[in-house]
């Protein structure tokens, strides 16, 4: 009877580790959840029928470890004997206990957020930030560092602020001096454009600084000088640009003499304003690489293709003494040694876009932070994003510095906060790389008309820059903004697939657009269809960005 009554015990005891069991890698799945405790308890009682031994029992109690990432969940059981009874023992106890130690995968966790100045409206910015601090929360719990677990942000509008640390990365520009053919400059009677025909390719693009030499005439002044010009992008050869003059002293062209055009491409000296970015020198944004270095090849090195440091030359009206717009800067009176770093500080409202003479105008951003452990430094950098209305959207370059901040083939070159291991190598057991990355609108120019301020009708278009320089310059080889949104977005596509190709995992969020351009690049970019997430207003980031840490952080511990 001893013996039958014991065989019941160990059944009993049998029974309850299994439900002990099942109930603590259920709540291993779900360790930093509210509800961890509910599931656990959940599981349980669904494994273990008390009643099917008429038992009491007593638990599961519960004990967690955030530290150390274990789980203890004990119970114990009590039912009456049978043949036992004979002896005085009426009940028997049993008591289990199961320990499960959470090994959460390796993250890689970027988020790519667009700070254009479209993210002012409608509570965009603010939204935004509450949603990636709140996913933050849910991956880290209260915790500042977790283990095995890394965090980089990118933001960007037309450009990305990898910052002024990185000036190894960049390219020293190179002063370029082309020769004028023989009778390579004309102007036609009655017009203020000058054409410009060099003896070689000229390598000059649109929104340069050309200062001209050598042309001689009768009041022949206003054709040397600094010049803002038009590069045509389907002749290599030839360019524009305006000059100013009255009626009543006409400028003439002598032919003969060396006419040269020169580019000086220096870097703005020491004097800025303290306190922003580029204050005493480049303010740490890069232009765009040529194709296919934003694209299938974006993660290759700086050593294996530099950039380009971000700005325009100078373009201040020394004669009127103020700023010129866009149209202005085709007009003769520039002086090229004028750099001040004055910013267009859309936030405070108390500079206009005519007001900005900054060759760093627009790179406002917060660097980039590369991959590091703490949720701390990330929310800093998260904090201080705002809407920079500057530019346009140019979502494909802040996506193509996702890549960068994973890619394995920048690891030891990011530097503090980040550490040399860091980024890992593409699909490595137990280790997943992801990037979340949100817009509001699509990729775009802003691009404006602008009136020449001369007895001339002919007023041009012309484009905010950016990492592409501006629109007008072909550097995508078209000159029209739909053009342009086209070819970026298929840039766009390109960079995507050679991500994913990487094992590299992407979601993607469109914030109250359903733009006929953006919705299905950003639909096939999304590594599952159920990764893409439309917002139709700011209201439904929170919702999104939890549901996509809820997926990362059982990703990290179940997958």
């Amino acid at each position: 009877g001893v013996a039958l009554d014991s065989a019941r015990g160990y059944l009993v005891r049998s029974r309850l580790s299994q439900a002990l069991d099942a109930a603590g890698l259920a709540g291993g799945r779900v360790f930093d959840s509210a509800t961890r405790d509910d599931d656990i308890r959940m599981f349980f009682s669904t494994n273990f029928r008390a009643a099917q031994y008429s038992a009491t029992v007593t638990g599961p109690l519960i004990s967690a470890n955030a530290a150390s990432g274990t789980l203890t969940v004990t119970a114990t059981a009590t039912f009456p004997t049978t043949f036992m009874r004979v002896v005085g023992i009426n009940t028997m106890s049993v008591q289990a206990a199961t320990t499960i130690t959470r090994l959460n995968r390796e993250m890689e966790l970027v988020l790519v957020m667009d700070n254009t100045g479209s993210m002012q409206w409608d509570s965009k910015m603010p939204s935004m930030q509450t949603a990636a601090r709140n996913l933050l929360s849910i991956l880290y719990g209260t915790r500042d560092t977790i283990d095995r677990f890394n965090v980089g942000i990118v933001p960007f509008i037309t450009m990305v602020r990898p910052g002024n640390q990185y000036a190894s990365w960049t390219n020293t520009p190179a002063s370029v001096v082309r020769n004028v053919a023989s009778g390579g400059m004309t102007r036609v009677s009655g017009s203020a454009t000058v054409t410009v025909n060099t003896t070689v390719a000229h390598g000059f693009r649109t929104g340069d600084i050309i200062t001209i030499a050598g042309a001689t005439g009768t009041n022949a002044s206003p054709y040397n000088g600094p010049k803002y010009i038009y590069a045509d992008p389907s002749v290599n050869t030839r360019f524009t640009y305006r000059i100013a003059y009255s009626s009543s002293s006409v400028p003439t062209l002598t032919p003969g003499g060396t006419i040269t055009a020169t580019r000086a491409m220096t870097y703005p000296g020491s004097s800025g304003w303290s306190g922003y970015p580029g204050a005493g020198g480049w303010g740490g944004c890069v232009m765009a690489r040529t194709d296919p270095y934003e694209e299938e090849q974006a993660d290759a090195t700086p050593t294996t293709r530099p950039f380009d440091r971000y700005f325009w030359q100078s373009t201040y009206d020394s004669v009127r003494g103020q700023s010129m717009t866009f149209a202005d800067r085709n007009h003769a009176t520039v002086s090229s040694n004028d750099w001040p770093f004055r910013r267009n500080d859309w936030r405070s409202g108390s500079l206009s876009e005519s007001s900005n003479r900054s060759p760093n105008a627009g790179c406002q951003l917060p660097a980039v932070l590369p991959l590091q452990p703490s949720r701390a430094a990330a929310e800093a950098v998260i904090n201080a994003m705002s809407p920079i209305a500057y530019g346009g959207t140019h979502f494909n370059l802040g996506m193509a510095w996702g890549w960068r901040v994973l890619s394995p083939n920048y690891r030891g070159l990011w530097g503090s906060p980040s550490v040399s291991t860091l980024p890992g190598n593409y699909e490595t057991a137990l280790r997943d790389k992801v990037v979340v990355i949100l817009t509001d609108g699509q990729n775009e120019w802003i691009s404006e008309t602008w009136d020449d301020n001369d007895y001339n009708s002919d007023d041009r278009i012309y484009s905010d820059y950016s990492g592409y320089t501006r629109l007008e310059a072909g550097l995508l080889g078209v000159t029209t903004e739909a053009g342009a949104v086209t070819v970026m977005n298929d840039r766009f596509t390109r960079l995507c697939n050679a991500m994913k190709a990487q094992g590299i995992i992407v979601y993607t969020i469109l914030l109250g657009t359903s733009s006929p351009a953006t919705a299905p690049v950003f639909q096939a970019c999304a590594s599952q269809p159920e990764y893409y997430f439309f917002a139709p207003s700011s209201n439904d980031l929170n919702g999104i960005f939890t549901q996509i840490g809820n997926q990362l952080r059982r990703l990290r511990i179940s997958r």
